[in-house]
């Protein structure tokens, strides 16, 4: 899936396929979370939790994000 949202002349483009929870997200995921956390994320993408993964990302980075 490809979203593109042009402003002026800008575009920008973002890609989503399963497993994808966003660059800047998990960079401010690894900035907030506690090491629990971060053991907790890997085991949950390492085994392709992806939804489990997704709802801790947005408790850790308080951030509301839709697929």
């Amino acid at each position: 899936m490809c979203s593109c949202i042009s402003s002026k002349g800008l575009k920008r483009i973002a890609l989503s396929y399963p497993g994808n929870l966003g660059f800047v997200e998990m960079m401010q995921f690894q900035d907030d979370a506690t090491p629990e956390q971060k053991e907790l994320m890997d085991h949950l993408l390492n085994y392709e939790e992806w939804e489990q993964a997704w709802t801790l990302l947005q408790e850790v980075t308080h951030t509301n994000l839709q697929d």
